[in-house]
């Protein structure tokens, strides 16, 4: 059987395009902050992490109704974050155990169960300083110390000491967004953005989060759609990129034309985060990146990714461009492609698959404009799950992922 997918746009419900098997997820878009009034602040990567930790009780707002993403997160709160995620008990801390944690505070409760797991400790000085923001290498020390893998052996010596830890979250995909070991910054404070969606991954790891736990919408009567999507919209205008989807459209799955591997694992598919929010485009301009993909797999599978499905969503056609093509981790990986029709979705076949495992693959979607191209109002998007060609049907993402806002006015 064939679960519905209904996505309704910006205006109401976001797809959770979980797709583990071929079951798919709703949740509401509307809740996405819960009530932040900072909403448009966070970036696009995180608001779904943040809304699904917020659902939860694991994260919450500030007393003004913000979220604030880009403000550091300090020791106290990743240690009520890390503990809370893991729904764990408080535990008290031993009599003098830090100078500057007399057990009162609010945190207390949940630095104790964290130092009692081994996942944190102080410092020399026998202070834990809670007020302090934390750094990347200290969140990935606690991440790791939780992962029950075992640490790199054959670390140099002479290493940092947090290179044992961020070698384990580069082994299981788990560095912190847009990063990996070669750029892991340990010093860097990670912003309350960049720490939800880097614990929501975890939680997924650790299968904290399954298919039961991501419930659709009370109240949501489905449409019925048999192997695709039913875009459904009631307030989309003109000037809405996605206003293209019109309302109650079928959005067509690829058909099946790549070998199933029962051994493949599930394959996880995010928005890279490296393109800025949207481009003015010029007539002619060349080498434009229009949509950029992260891809990884479980680290004991090994995924193939074969094909992908893009479409132009709002304002222009693809005869605009004289050639779309697909590069991997920089590398152009597909022929270019000359689309002649006013069409508005294309299928892009990698020259040869891409293996995909727990070190992330970039997949980047590129074009160049022909000299008299016509109005451009748009972004390219790939819609649901389906329209990943790869050796696997268990897939998680946030679907639709669509790129950059592009602005052609003739």
């Amino acid at each position: 059987m064939v679960c519905p997918r209904i996505l309704r746009l910006r205006s109401g419900y976001l797809a959770w395009g979980i797709s583990l098997g071929i079951l798919s997820i709703l949740l509401p878009l509307q809740s996405l902050a819960i009530g932040f009034s900072d909403n448009s602040a966070i970036p696009s990567w995180a608001g779904p992490a943040i809304y699904s930790l917020g659902e939860r009780g694991i994260i919450t707002g500030n007393g003004d109704g913000s979220f604030a993403p880009d403000r550091p997160v300090n020791r106290a709160e990743f240690a009520k974050l890390f503990v809370g995620l893991h729904n764990l008990p408080g535990a008290a801390l031993a009599a003098g155990q830090f100078t500057d944690v007399s057990g009162d505070e609010w945190y207390a409760p949940y630095v104790g169960a964290a130092v009692a797991k081994g996942w944190l400790n102080g410092y020399s000085d026998k202070t834990f300083r809670p007020g302090d923001p934390i750094n990347r290498a200290e969140v990935a020390k606690i991440i790791g110390e939780a992962l029950d893998e075992p640490f790199k052996s054959d670390i140099p010596a002479g290493a940092p000491w947090y290179d044992k830890y961020f070698y384990k979250l580069n082994d299981t995909g788990l560095m912190a967004h847009g990063t990996d070991f070669s750029n892991a910054e340990p010093a860097v404070y990670p912003t309350r953005a960049e720490v939800s969606e880097q614990l929501f991954r975890y939680m997924i790891y650790r299968q904290f989060l399954t298919t039961e736990d991501l419930q659709p919408f009370d109240g949501f009567d489905p449409y019925t759609a048999t192997g695709g999507v039913m875009v459904v919209s009631d307030s989309l205008s003109s000037t809405d990129p996605l206003a293209d989807a019109s309302m109650y459209e079928y959005i067509e799955p690829f058909p099946l034309r790549y070998p199933i591997s029962p051994n493949a694992g599930t394959m996880h598919i995010q928005d890279t985060g490296q393109l800025e929010a949207g481009y003015y485009l010029e007539p002619d301009e060349r080498n434009i990146a229009l949509h950029s993909l992260q891809f990884t797999c479980e680290k004991t599978a090994e995924c193939k990714l074969y094909e992908l499905r893009y479409r132009l969503v709002g304002i222009g056609h693809l005869s605009d461009f004289s050639s779309l093509w697909l590069e991997v981790d920089g590398r152009v990986a597909s022929k270019e492609i000359m689309p002649i029709s006013d069409t508005n979705t294309i299928d892009i076949q990698l020259s040869a698959p891409i293996v995909v495992s727990h070190v992330p693959r970039k997949v980047e979607l590129r074009g160049s404009l022909i000299p008299t191209a016509r109005k451009i109002d748009g972004r390219f998007a790939v819609f649901i799950t389906e329209w990943v060609g790869a050796n696997t049907r268990s897939m998680l993402g946030l679907f639709p992922l669509a790129g950059p806002d592009l602005k052609l006015l003739r």
